[in-house]
């Protein structure tokens, strides 16, 4: 019981300074639609004229925004205020970073998927594969961006803080997940797509706000640490 009550607090915590860090950077919110509008507006240029080049060129293009968000999410997250200076630098910050991730993910969808597939009941051990993927590696931004890890270290850190935590870290996908159905479901269909769409975007900052700080209080500490933090501020000490 006290184990729920402490998550219980955590939770409230990490809800309540994700709320109010984006009230204090209200650009960021809506960052998320605005880079989905640049991908597809440079999909729409470069991929059809270019080529194997605009592929490339795209998924650099990917790295960049995806280093763009979550630098500016670090920066809010370590020091509640992004400034116009992080923006220019948050493109390059963890350009290599989330390429090397990428790259990864590219050569297993290449090849090991693939020669998997092609083993007796190989399709059963993909689906198995991709079901420890997104378990395991849940975690992988905030081990690019809060543990500064490459993309190797980040893949291992991300399965270790997911082994250790757990119990503690999904519950929060999960109520997440729930919005982003609830928005589909109400808002994403229909005349009110474009009020989905900028909604969807303000959830998904709000959600990795929320994430980043719930990451920075369980990386590093156990449920016993946890417990006695949480019981010495109840008694004020």
């Amino acid at each position: 019981m006290d184990w729920f009550r402490v998550t219980l607090a955590l939770y409230r915590d990490c809800l309540s300074r994700g709320a109010s860090s984006l009230r204090r950077n209200p650009v960021v919110p809506f960052l998320p639609a605005a880079y989905v509008l640049l991908l597809d507006l440079a999909g729409r240029l470069a991929g059809p004229r270019l080529g194997l080049l605009g592929g490339i060129l795209l998924v650099v293009a990917e790295a960049a925004l995806a280093s763009s968000f979550f630098f500016l999410l670090e920066s809010i997250v370590r020091t509640r205020k992004v400034s116009l200076e992080d923006w220019r630098n948050s493109f390059s910050a963890y350009l290599g970073d989330f390429l090397g991730v990428l790259f990864v993910f590219w050569l297993a969808s290449r090849f090991l998927l693939p020669a998997i597939g092609a083993l007796p009941q190989g399709q059963l051990w993909v689906a198995f594969l991709l079901l420890c993927a997104a378990i395991f590696l849940n975690a992988l931004p905030e081990a690019v961006y809060l543990e500064h890890r490459g993309a190797l270290g980040a893949l291992g850190e991300s399965f270790h803080f997911v082994l250790e935590n757990w119990v503690e870290w999904f519950p929060l996908q999960l109520l997440f997940a729930l919005g982003f159905e609830l928005l589909r479901q109400f808002f994403l269909a229909g005349p009110w797509g474009p009020l989905g769409f900028v909604l969807s975007s303000v959830l998904l900052s709000y959600f990795f706000l929320a994430r980043g700080f719930l990451f920075v209080e369980l990386q590093g500490t156990t449920r016993r640490s946890r417990s006695f933090r949480y019981r010495a501020r109840s008694e004020g000490v």
